[in-house]
């Protein structure tokens, strides 16, 4: 609107009305202001541009100068020294036969340096002379003619030397091979033992030449060249001294073939150091060849490029400095010009503002008749129009708001009543909730202590809905909550007149029974509220039968205060569930002792957890026939601060209850997976852990997934792991069986542990993919002495075997149970008579000691008395043992 339209009235800064033929005198608004001001800035900046396009025009001719001329030959130089390189690689990795590499790696590579010397020579053509220091590529050309063809030498000598060793270590697994059958083979003559050791004599020394050749194919030295000749000298020596019984057991035509096929190994083996040495010597002479190409191409071809692009850049950058300066001047000015609008138009800005903000003021003091005088640039002037115009209205909105406060106000003291009811009410329920409870508790137990009669008692029942959690998973929370509301009407119902009902969180209620003169009557009225609950309960469409568990605390009898009754009943209450649910049972204070007990327990395995006062003692599972230790089984112990030890069986029940068992179990998990790396890479190739796993732990559903992140974090084959679990969680149904099978397939053993003592099934066996069985020790105790549980024990075994399991027999402690377990085949064994628990340190040392006990294992079979039955090993499929 023009400022210089007539208005019929005004209002003054005193809030009068002016005649409506004054006139506003034409204000400049703020925009035009600033429009002048940025107008001058801009006229300032075409200037500064006009005066920098000749500046920029030279620095753009320079650059081009530069991309044209120097940039191709230092960009070609690059690409030269690249593909030698590449080829360089390529020759290498096919000469050293990496894994991965391609016969056509070095051609592909070779074109590669072609294409870059053409590049070159293209280059240097199309700008000649670019740089005058630059080399040709003629020059170029004729020093790498011969350093392909000493490449091509290189990589056809790599392959002679990989041929000579494939054909030596043919030769020696021929060799190692026919020891190994003989070593299997029973001899038709001669003693037998006496054969097999002779074997593993000769094998042994086979093996140390085997050894010795890999450390000098690791670094070929004269030492490692004199250990191996030394290593064939000892087997030549071991194989002199067992001739003769080899002789007896293969005959003479064997023996003279095997050493005739030894000393034909050496000859290839000489052979190999000979092509390795050729080999060597090549491949240093190709390396210096290439370090002095590169050098060339990078001291008479890129330097001198990147020295004239230096020169180049250096007039860019003088050119771009004098453009610099006159910018520089010019933002100066335009500063100036900057200030000055600004300084004009805070002038006419802040008077108004002042006038503005003072009203403001005024009106938030409550002086609704404020009103800002006009005056200003065009905008503050409508502004302070629009500021009196809502001061008139906000005096006309005061009266509403007056009559809106005592409508709120009225609501205000509907909403308190509704909030102090729910503040003691169970919203869901209805019921008195858990602050409710304890203000009647307190109120009946100041009335019971003055009251004179001393049979007077106040009872509190605790009832809990036993597998209301199956109700919230099976049907939803929609259906639970609809049964909690119908089981809070069929308490009230049930103890109307007789007591006073409570909800005191999630599926708990209380009852507080008033007057009773007996034990017995507290007793019969929780018995009728279990009573109650055996008549099905209707909710939300649907009739549930719902069991329930009562615990019932008594003043004066076991507590004078509400927190002391609640805390009995709960003791009581969870005596009920532990046995067995759906009944009723009244406090003794052995239960709170217990309650105790086991409360300290879990308090101190919490402790132990976070201050890490777990050990895993290891106990090995040895193979009768071979006296190797061919798996450890890692036992769980809590540490003392004495220096003692918590068995197991102290702790893992509280752990169960309180569900500390997942953490401890991946806590075992994952230790023993590092020990077995540990072994598995360091002395022990084959090492095996067998871990034993919750129920809780196995069944979460995620077990196998924290299996796979773990081999895939640490780099532990599967194999090294084996997984025990009790007959009673594979009882579980299809969980269990899809779990066992995904084990099986991630290549990770499940053996059935303490077989024998739970539920024994022989459907597990023929379903789940187990590797292994562990019979338990109870089996085992009796075998010498009690011929029901050898007959027990035996068939127990032979079903194991014909069903293709592993055997290990638990707790063999005397040394007529390894006698008796030396008849049954195939068998395992771990017990005190082996060895007892022991650190992990001492596992790598104890697998020798394990050995040197051959000969009394030896004696063992040598005096079994002949007419004692031996299980003859049947022929059947190797043990589906996963990986």
């Amino acid at each position: 609107m023009p400022d210089s339209d007539a208005r019929p009235a005004a209002v003054d800064g005193h809030g009068t009305a002016t005649p409506a033929t004054r006139l506003r005198r034409p204000r400049v608004g703020l925009a035009a202001r600033l429009a002048i001001g940025f107008a001058l800035v801009a006229g300032l900046f075409l200037a500064a541009n006009r005066a920098t396009q000749q500046t920029t025009w030279i620095a753009a001719t320079n650059v081009a100068r530069v991309e044209f001329q120097f940039e191709p030959l230092a960009r070609s130089a690059q690409q030269l020294a690249s593909s030698i390189a590449a080829y360089d690689r390529a020759a290498l990795a096919r000469a050293d036969g990496v894994a991965g590499s391609n016969p056509a790696d070095p051609d592909r590579a070779l074109a590669g340096v072609d294409a870059a010397l053409a590049q070159y020579a293209k280059v240097h053509g199309e700008h000649h002379p670019p740089v005058p220091d630059a080399m040709g590529p003629d020059a170029l050309g004729e020093r790498l003619e011969p350093w392909t063809t000493l490449g091509a030498t290189l990589v056809a000598q790599g392959e002679r030397r990989r041929a000579e060793l494939q054909r030596y270590w043919s030769q020696f697994d021929a060799i190692e091979q026919k020891l190994q059958r003989a070593h299997g083979t029973k001899p038709e003559t001669g003693d037998h033992v006496v054969v097999r050791r002779s074997a593993s004599e000769v094998s042994l020394a086979l093996g140390q030449v085997r050894e010795r050749f890999v450390a000098y194919l690791a670094a070929p030295d004269a030492r490692h060249d004199a250990a191996v000749a030394a290593a064939e000298a000892d087997f030549r020596r071991a194989f002199s001294q067992h001739a003769e019984a080899l002789r007896a057991a293969q005959g003479g035509t064997w023996v003279a073939s095997l050493q005739g096929d030894f000393e034909s190994n050496v000859t290839q083996r000489e052979n190999v150091i000979r092509a390795e040495r050729r080999y060597a010597r090549d491949r240093l002479r190709f390396s210096s060849v290439t370090a002095r190409l590169l050098e060339t191409v990078d001291h008479q071809i890129a330097v001198p490029a990147r020295a004239a692009m230096a020169d180049a850049t250096r007039v860019v950058s003088e050119a771009s400095r004098g453009a610099e300066g006159r910018v520089v001047s010019i933002g100066l000015v335009a500063l100036v010009l900057i200030l000055i609008v600004s300084g004009l138009t805070v002038f006419a800005v802040a008077g108004p503002v002042r006038r503005l903000v003072a009203a403001t003021r005024r009106l938030a003091a409550g002086d609704h008749a404020a009103r800002v005088p006009r005056g200003g640039t065009a905008e503050l002037d409508g502004l302070a129009e629009s500021f009196n115009a809502m001061a008139a209205q906000l005096a006309g909105a005061q009266l509403s708001v007056r009559t809106y406060q005592q409508q709120l106000e009225a609501r205000v003291d509907e909403r308190t009543r509704q909030l102090k009811h729910l503040a003691h009410h169970d919203p869901l329920t209805q019921l008195p909730n858990r602050r409710h409870l304890f203000d009647h508790l307190q109120t009946a137990l100041q009335r019971l202590e003055a009251d004179p009669v001393e049979t007077r008692r106040v009872g509190l029942l605790l009832l809990d809905l036993d597998n209301f959690k199956v109700v919230n998973d099976g049907l939803g929370h929609e259906v639970g909550d609809a049964v909690l509301q119908a089981v809070g009407d069929r308490l009230r119902l049930a103890v109307e007149g007789r007591g006073f009902t409570a909800r005191l969180g999630g599926d708990e209620f209380t009852v507080v029974c008033e007057g009773a003169t007996s034990i017995d009557e507290i007793r019969r009225l929780a018995d009728r509220v279990i009573s109650e609950f055996q008549r099905p309960v209707h909710a939300a469409g649907r009739e549930l039968l719902l069991g329930v568990s009562v615990g019932a605390g008594i003043a004066p009898d076991h507590g004078s205060d509400g927190e002391s009754l609640l805390r009995a009943a709960d003791a009581a209450l969870f005596r009920a569930k532990e046995l067995g649910r759906n009944r009723a049972n009244v406090f003794s204070p052995d239960l709170l002792a217990a309650a105790a007990t086991r409360f300290q327990t879990e308090q101190a395995l919490r402790r132990a957890i976070d201050a890490s006062e777990f050990e895993l003692l290891y106990q090995p599972q040895v193979v009768l026939e071979t006296l190797e230790v061919d798996s450890v089984e890692a036992l769980l112990r809590w540490r003392r601060p004495d220096g003692g030890y918590h068995s197991p069986g102290d702790f893992l029940h509280v752990a169960e209850q309180s569900g500390l068992i997942v953490q401890i179990s991946e806590w075992v998990l994952k230790t023993a997976a590092a020990e077995a790396l540990a072994w598995h890479r360091d002395e022990w190739a084959s090492a095996r852990v067998a871990i034993n796993v919750s129920p809780q732990q196995f069944l979460d559903g995620a077990f196998v997934g924290r299996l796979e992140r773990l081999f895939a974090d640490t780099g532990l084959p599967p194999r090294c792991l084996e997984i025990e679990l009790t007959e009673s969680v594979l009882q579980t149904g299809p969980q269990t069986i899809e779990a066992v099978r995904a084990l099986h397939k991630l290549g990770v053993s499940v053996a059935l542990d303490d077989f024998g003592t739970g539920y024994s099934s022989m459907t597990s066996l023929e379903k789940l993919p187990l590797s292994r069985v562990k019979i338990d020790r109870s089996l085992i105790a009796d075998v010498d002495t009690n011929v029901r549980s050898a007959a027990i024990a035996r068939s127990t075994i032979r079903l194991c075997h014909d069903l293709g399991l592993d055997v290990t027999a638990e707790g063999v402690e005397r040394s007529s149970q390894v006698e008796w377990l030396l008849g049954c085949g195939p068998v395992s064994v771990q017990g005190y008579w082996f060895a007892r628990p022991f650190k992990a340190r001492e596992v790598v040392p104890f697998r020798e000691v394990a050995r040197a006990r051959a000969a009394e294992v030896s004696r063992l079979v040598l005096e079994r008395p002949p007419a004692a039955e031996v299980i003859p090993i049947p022929t059947r499929r190797r043990p589906r043992r996963p990986g």
